[in-house]
């Protein structure tokens, strides 16, 4: 919460997770420390694919206003 925006996100999702995981089971780190790193993991593979998407969607979006701009401007 107190690091800059891109940071904050990344390292909130691995010490929520590796804190959490922790209390579950106070013995086993090495437990929490894997779940903590598969749900960063898992972060930034849906933001990359989410960023991929729109990305897509956003070349083709201009592909159609260039096809169409006669009509536009």
């Amino acid at each position: 919460m107190f690091s800059p925006i891109p940071f904050g996100i990344l390292i909130g999702a691995f010490s929520g997770t590796f804190i959490g995981e922790t209390l579950f089971d106070k013995t086993d780190t090495k437990r929490a420390f894997k779940a903590a790193s598969g749900s960063l993991l898992g972060l930034l593979t849906s933001a990359t694919i989410k960023f991929a998407v729109a990305l897509v969607y956003a070349v083709l979006f201009f592909m159609k206003v260039w096809e169409y701009n006669g009509e536009f401007f």
